[in-house]
This record gives C-alpha cells, structure tokens and sequence, in this order.
C-alpha cells in the first residue's frame, strides 16, 4: 500500500508528525482526516480516503512539533503512490535569558541538552566531514527519534593539553569561518557553545594577543544566532587562565559565560568577569555503581546541591559534569562512569534546577563518534531529559 514518508534533512524519519487531508488545495481547516507518522516516519493514506483525487496535505498544522515548520504540499492523482516529503527545521533564535532560565525569540524556554564536542571545530578547519557526528549528536542515529539527542555541542576553540590546536596556526580562515561552521550546526538543530580560551598559557601567553583573538572570535560569533559563548574554561585549573579576565568585554547580544571559576570550591564563591550565566563545573570524582553512595553522588551532579551558586542572581548550567566512557578506552582519563543508570540519574537530577546539562564524554573530548558504551549510557541520558 502507498505510503506518506517523512524525513529530515538526513533522511530520518520524523515519528509523531501530524498530517492533515484536504480534498483538492484547500486549507488545513477543511480538513476531512488527518493522522500521525509513526516511530519510522512513516504513514499510511487514511482509509477509506486512498487516493483517487488531487489532495492538500498539511503537515505539523496541528499537533505542532516546534522543531519543524509547518508545509503543505499539493498532489495531484498521478502523485500518489508514495510521497516522500523532506520537512525543514525550524531556525534556531538567539538566546536571552530570564530569570534562572533561557528563552528563544518566541519566549519559548529552552533547556540546554548538550554534549561535549571540544575538537569539532578543529576537524571542520582540518578539511574532515563533521556531518555524521552532528547526526550522531542530534539524533542518536534515530534510536530516539531525529532531533531527539542534544540541542547544543561545547567546543573549544584552543587547546596544547591534549591536542595541538592552535588558531593562529590557521591564520585568518580561524575566524572568517566559524559563521559557516555554526550555520552547518544550525541546520542539525544545534546550537553552539563556544570556550574561547583553554591552555591560554601555552597557546596564547601574551595579553595583547588574547585580546585580539577575543575581539575577532566575538566578532564572528555575533553574525549568528546559534551560539552561547564562555570566556575561558576552568581558568582556576590546569594552565587556562587568561592574563586579565577583566579586560574583556562582556559581548552584546549573546550569551556570556565567565567560566566555571567556582569549581571544587564548595560554597566559597570567587570574584567572576561580568557574565549573563554561570557554567558550574560539578566534582568529578563519582562512583561507577548502583549503590545509595553512588546514587548520591549522581544526584550530586545537580546545581541546586550547591545552592550558593544561584545566589548570584543568573543562569547556572552544568557544563562538565562526570565524565562517561568506556572502561578500556585509553583516552578516558580519571575518573569515568560507564552505567546508563548513572547517566539517567544524573541528567535527571539537572531538570528543575540548571538551565542546561551536558553529556560529558571521552569520545567527545576528541570529537570522535560515540562507542558502544558510551552510545547506551546516552540513550538513557537524552531520554531522561525527552
């Protein structure tokens, strides 16, 4: 039988997608039937409607999926075996926040469902096809649905701790690209949390320097919409630190993290740049089991267990939480988790009290696809946080 097939700029299918039957061209509210796509993206022509007749198909009219915009295709009697129709996305607006939360142009919130991508931008500028990752990222390879995984990827944008990414090292193109690489994101629904700085000490040690790269990055940066920023990252660890944080502008019209200057520090609570939001990088130091313990210290990972972070009056996201990761993977570094439990405890102990969470993983360090554990332990996060 002829089928009504519904997909995204990928090629998934779109479940849940409402599509309503208009005899002729005529409009959604004269509509005689409408049903759903299912799990696949797929549906059947209602019946007893199959088609022997010019119809007005009118999808996402009703039931609306805000990801989608609403389209209506107009087929005549020729047309109808199966239709294929690719539905566009929605475009990402810019950010604003309110209160404890974000919010997009239309003052819809949205809660930051994020992954950790450190290199991504160092593989676009290194000639490399991100497509599959950001598909990866997004959907989950469609195990959950298209768009149904992360919303936002963070990225770094230097690092010498565990990778040789230097941007003057690319001269120019460092910054007249990074528009087109977060458009690239905008089309898999994703925005883009961009650290300036990291291992600043080594990369770029000169002040005069680091001003002039943070102009130019925010520069590039204000030319779209998709893209939440942070000054520098840990900056009270490792070799991060910028020489002055207070000499650098907070930028209009985006959102500005300062950094997570409060990390490990209980309720003592540092001197931060001027910032619209706050990035708490929780303990890492978690429990891999299902005892009280380690459910404890899963639900630790949530923000409003440290509730001196909110008296800042702003936003708090957990931007680096525990790290997940194979056990035998050789790039996991310290300590790691490998236990979906975990991982759907602790993504589920961010709803209600952060504006955000992110999916920290190994793989996600070097931007490389997710493994198997790595792939489970994300299911169970993303659909705690569906």
């Amino acid at each position: 039988m002829a089928q009504i097939q519904v997909r995204d700029i990928t090629g998934l299918g779109v479940p849940g997608i409402n599509i309503r039957f208009t005899p002729g061209q005529g409009p959604s509210d004269n509509a005689i039937f409408d049903v759903f796509t299912d799990f696949a993206g797929n549906t059947g022509w209602p019946i007893p409607y199959f088609p022997v007749q010019n119809w007005a198909l009118h999808l996402n009219h009703a039931n609306v999926n805000p990801k989608y915009l609403p389209e209506s295709f107009y087929l005549t009697d020729t047309d109808l075996d199966n239709v294929k129709i690719s539905l566009a996305l929605t475009p990402l607006s810019r950010l604003h926040v309110w209160q404890h939360d974000f919010y997009n142009a239309a003052n819809q919130r949205v809660f930051i469902k994020g992954a950790t991508d450190f290199l991504l931008y160092k593989r676009y500028l290194d000639g490399e096809d991100i497509r599959p990752l950001l598909a990866e990222r997004s959907a989950l390879r469609g195990v959950l649905g298209p768009l149904q995984g992360a919303n936002c990827v963070r990225v770094i944008g230097m690092v010498s701790s565990f990778s040789h990414w230097y941007p003057q090292e690319y001269g120019d193109r460092y910054y007249t690209s990074l528009p087109a690489f977060c458009q690239l994101l905008a089309q898999y629904s994703l925005y883009v949390y961009f650290t300036i700085f990291a291992d600043t000490q080594i990369v770029m040690p000169e002040q005069a320097q680091q001003l002039r790269h943070y102009h130019r990055v925010i520069e590039a940066l204000q030319q779209v919409d998709n893209v939440i920023v942070e000054l520098v990252n840990e900056p009270y660890a490792h070799q991060n630190a910028t020489d002055n944080p207070f000499i650098f502008p907070k930028p209009a019209n985006i959102i500005f993290f300062g950094g997570s200057y409060d990390d490990k520090l209980g309720n003592e609570l540092r001197p931060v740049p001027p910032e619209d939001a706050h990035d708490y990088h929780t303990p890492r130091d978690g429990r891999d089991d299902l005892t009280v313990s380690g459910f404890k210290w899963a639900a630790d990972q949530a923000v409003n267990a440290h509730p001196e972070f909110r008296k800042r009056g702003k936003p708090v996201m957990s931007g680096e939480p525990q790290k997940f990761a194979d056990p035998n993977d050789p790039r996991k570094g310290g300590s790691t988790l490998s236990n979906p439990v975990n991982a759907r405890m602790m993504a589920g102990s961010a709803r209600g009290t952060a504006c955000g969470i992110f999916f920290h993983t190994a793989s996600g360090v070097f931007s490389t696809p997710w493994n198997d554990v790595e792939f489970s332990c994300a299911q169970a996060w993303f659909r705690e946080l569906m």
